[in-house]
């Protein structure tokens, strides 16, 4: 039976120092700087949660499912912080995102870490070179792990959630970002079906 790990949503003020002293300082973005604060960035969070949980059991459920794969951490916790976007491990997503668009995000991320750290691969494998032999060495490496991202995103919102908006929004809000981009210009062109399917052998194989 799959186990699907338990979402928590928190703040941290260590993070949170950390930008204030290290980070911040580098900006120009004056008015950001009150996003710092801890009570700032909890009411954020709720929002996010809030928005979230309506959709969890879908999409975990639903990404586990198609990718036929299950995440070997029992517990990932989300944090949120000004200036940046997102990243996956640590899993931080930015401040700045409404609330509907922030589950887009929290999805994308969890298939970050999902793709390269589930039960069936060990996660110091070399998934980099996995990539290239599916999907070609010419790309940059943003835009080949954003490739089998893109494809299961497509997989969920169409198929799973029955909501194509959210890939038509996923692929207008990344247009400015040439990875991104490029990323679904090669699920678009090769349908992600087919590069799920792809995906599935290779963890079989791996």
């Amino acid at each position: 039976m799959i186990k699907y790990p338990e979402i928590r949503f928190k703040s941290s003020w260590l993070l949170i120092g950390a930008i204030r002293h290290d980070i911040a300082p580098a900006y120009e973005k004056h008015d950001e700087l009150y996003k710092l604060d801890n009570e700032y960035i909890s009411k954020v969070l709720d929002t996010y949660e809030k928005a979230w949980r309506p959709y969890e059991e879908k999409i975990i459920h639903g990404m586990c499912d198609i990718l036929g794969l299950e995440f070997r951490q029992n517990v990932i916790d989300i944090y949120a912080a000004p200036f940046y976007h997102a990243f996956s491990d640590p899993m931080v997503i930015a401040t700045k995102f409404d609330p509907d668009r922030a589950v887009e995000v929290i999805a994308h991320e969890l298939l970050h870490r999902l793709l390269t750290d589930n039960t069936s691969v060990d996660w110091k494998h070399n998934f980099t070179k996995d990539r290239q032999e599916l999907f070609g060495t010419e790309h940059s490496f943003g835009t080949l792990v954003h490739i089998p991202v893109h494809a299961v995103l497509r997989a969920l919102f169409d198929d799973k959630l029955e909501e194509p908006k959210r890939t038509i929004r996923d692929i207008a809000e990344t247009k400015n970002h040439q990875d991104y981009r490029l990323a679904w210009d090669y699920v678009q062109k090769n349908g992600y079906t087919k590069i799920i399917r792809q995906l599935r052998e290779s963890y079989e194989k791996a």
